[in-house]
């Protein structure tokens, strides 16, 4: 069996969500499965350099298709208009679509996963135009994926509230963590960069894109008021700017906050376990996930977390984690102010959460979504 595998997000240099996903399962999926051939296709019109030396380095034994596509072209039209096959210029028995893109096929079977349905469940978490292209594409396309794979029983959940898809269509994969990255690193060997970044100071996490769902302005708010109370630490905002974040920014300078919160910007997998291992704890906080990866990264590194009890985050956390109510300021900053005072739940949480974490790994990722491709192409 011949298995194209859409991996044009692998064209951006910074890899985070997606591509991060991407980059993990696929080496799984390529070392462990002997019965197929694949075909990496991707398409992107600016790095299309990138991707190409991206699939050569990182995947020697594949096949790899690069089309010079703008985005707009590709996601406004030609998708709509063109089969699978027309545009990656082959025939294939299976399409592997890990996200974003959603696509139609001549004849070929379809497996796509699906991480999360957050724009259906408020629009206004990014701008306009993409909202609509998400939102088309899933109306259009979704009907007629052949098996669907989500990171979490919510995202499975909503599927069926939203979009009426079978439970049977779905299996649910959690997504995993990289055990030889994601470690404690001992105060000894923090990277000297931590503390240039963060002036030596203590210091509360948050890992992530900056952008609306991830409720950075609620938890500068919660932070501000435990300023108030004579907090020391600082609050260190690990990630990219994303779309819609000029409220952030809003927030943060009508709070004051210039000299306590550090935007660090996007930091890579090799940085972020010293982020972890160094931090009091991560604060995460979001309206809505599809998963969560924060959450294990952060139980890896023996970094306790405070996140949501809303969608997938409690699915992750289990009970090696402070859940709270997002909407509710009061709520964050009573549970910052707790784990930041009490020494043994800190302990009793980077414990707990290093034990949880052992139950997640890509191997399994990986085995678990070959196992959906033999059940649907042994259908008729």
């Amino acid at each position: 069996m011949q298995v194209l595998v859409d991996v044009s997000v692998l064209a951006f240099p910074e890899k985070t969500g997606i591509a991060h996903y991407v980059t993990k399962v696929l080496p799984g999926l390529l070392n462990s499965d002997v019965a197929n051939r694949y075909l990496l296709f991707g398409s992107s019109f600016r790095n299309a350099g990138r991707l190409r030396e991206e699939l050569r380095d990182k995947f020697p034994g594949a096949q790899g298709i690069v089309r010079m596509i703008p985005d707009k072209v590709l996601d406004y039209g030609l998708k709509y208009a063109l089969p699978l096959e027309t545009l990656a210029g082959k025939e294939f028995d299976l399409a592997y679509l890990p996200g974003p893109s959603l696509y139609f096929t001549r004849r070929a079977k379809k497996v796509a996963v699906i991480h999360d349905v957050a724009l259906k469940r408020n629009p206004d978490w990014n701008k306009f135009l993409y909202t609509r292209s998400v939102l088309f594409q899933l109306q259009k396309f979704l009907a007629g994926i052949d098996a669907i794979i989500v990171d979490a029983d919510a995202t499975k959940k909503d599927l069926q509230e939203l979009y009426g898809i079978p439970a049977a269509k779905i299996t649910v994969i959690p997504l995993a963590v990289d055990h030889d990255q994601f470690r404690p690193v001992p105060d000894s060997q923090i990277s000297p960069e931590i503390d240039q970044i963060t002036g030596g100071a203590d210091y509360i996490l948050f890992v992530s894109t900056l952008e609306p769902r991830k409720n950075i302005p609620n938890i500068l708010r919660a932070f501000s008021q435990l300023k108030k109370t004579g907090l020391k630490e600082k609050l260190v905002l690990v990630g990219r700017k994303g779309w819609l974040c000029n409220e952030i920014f809003r927030t943060w300078e009508e709070l004051n906050l210039k000299n306590e919160v550090i935007f660090a910007g996007y930091a890579g997998n090799a940085l972020l376990p010293h982020f972890y291992s160094r931090a009091r704890f991560l604060i995460f906080p979001s309206l809505y996930e599809g998963f969560g990866l924060p959450i294990l990264e952060a139980m890896a590194c023996g970094c306790p977390i405070i996140t949501s009890s809303v969608s997938s985050m409690p699915e992750v956390a289990g009970d090696a984690a402070l859940l709270v109510n997002p909407y509710a300021v009061e709520e964050i900053a009573e549970a910052m102010g707790r784990l930041l005072k009490d020494n043994g739940l800190r302990e009793n949480l980077r414990r707990k959460g290093m034990e949880r974490v052992k139950l997640f790994s890509w191997e399994n990722t990986a085995r678990e979504t070959l196992k959906v491709f033999e059940k649907i192409c042994a259908q008729n």
